[in-house]
């Protein structure tokens, strides 16, 4: 969830391609879902392996891209713990068996609804993850090889996902804007903190956010008012 939404329609999808060396590529498709329309991406590679990130509702048009490109699915990675990004975890979680990787520090919100916010919204969300990350962590699917940066501010165990050229941001970085950090575990200090570790990193990386557009890292740089507090 964000500080600012102007969602416009459901299932818009994007594919993006970023070459991470001679003929080996990484794509990556957006799908919004769910009643906030929460960006999740199915990010794959050429030997057909996969990564979910993040999902809400019946999780339906991801499944129907993943068996139309017949690929196969080695993790679901969420972001944070939020209902909207984890909505689609029981149906996700039942077609492909594969592990759930989450922030070791939102484990707590995962499995309280209250905490995740579920139950403000009348349907409570629990979940279990098998594999919790520390900020530092990698990990390989396929050929694709990611780390993973604990970024709390939005929640209190917030990750990002590096993987080759892409910045899987979650709700703490948005095109022009960051995460919200007035729901239960969120922090100001901590988000103004992870946005500097972001802008700081080295290179350039194209961002794929929770909710709304891709960006890229040189342009929230230079225009996004919270990289430039």
């Amino acid at each position: 969830m964000q500080r600012k939404r102007s969602f416009q329609g459901l299932f818009l999808i994007k594919e993006w391609k970023t070459e991470r060396k001679p003929h080996f590529m990484i794509q990556y498709k957006q799908f919004p879902l769910g009643s906030l329309g929460t960006n999740c991406y199915v990010v794959y590679d050429d030997t057909k392996q996969c990564v979910i990130v993040d999902g809400d509702g019946s999780g339906r048009p991801v499944m129907d891209f993943i068996e139309q490109e017949g690929l196969h699915v080695g993790m679901i990675l969420l972001t944070h713990a939020h209902f909207d990004h984890m909505g689609a975890l029981p149906a996700l979680k039942q077609a492909y068996g594969c592990e759930v990787g989450l922030g070791a520090e939102d484990e707590p919100l995962l499995s309280q609804p209250a905490l995740n916010l579920s139950a403000l919204m009348g349907a409570p969300l629990s979940f279990q993850a098998d594999r919790l990350f520390q900020d530092g962590d990698t990990f390989s699917v396929g050929q694709m090889h990611f780390t993973v940066l604990h970024t709390p501010g939005h929640t209190q165990g917030s990750v990002c996902y590096l993987v080759d050229h892409l910045l899987l941001s979650g709700d703490t970085l948005f095109a022009g804007s960051c995460g919200r950090v007035d729901f239960p575990t969120g922090n100001a200090a901590a988000m103004m903190a992870s946005l500097r570790r972001l802008a700081n990193l080295e290179g350039d990386y194209t961002v794929l956010p929770g909710h709304e557009g891709v960006t890229t890292l040189s342009r929230e740089r230079r225009l996004n008012p919270y990289l430039n507090d």
